[in-house]
């Protein structure tokens, strides 16, 4: 079956009115799950890329000084 909507608050209302209240939250759970899970991935290599910018700072400036 192959469902058109013609707008957000369309396909929210028939999905509301033909499966009930519950239906709108269905992947709800594994939606939340992603986005954490993308969050702590992108922080993660964002302190990592900072901490050897930092590291390479570091020694740049050494090479330069010398």
């Amino acid at each position: 079956m192959f469902l058109i909507y013609k707008h957000v608050l369309h396909g929210l209302r028939k999905v509301f009115r033909e499966e009930g209240f519950k239906k709108l939250f269905t992947g709800g759970t594994s939606a939340t799950t992603r986005g954490v899970l993308v969050t702590i991935s992108q922080t993660a290599f964002e302190d990592q890329i900072n901490e050897v910018k930092s590291i390479l700072e570091i020694f740049v400036s050494k090479a330069v000084n010398r």
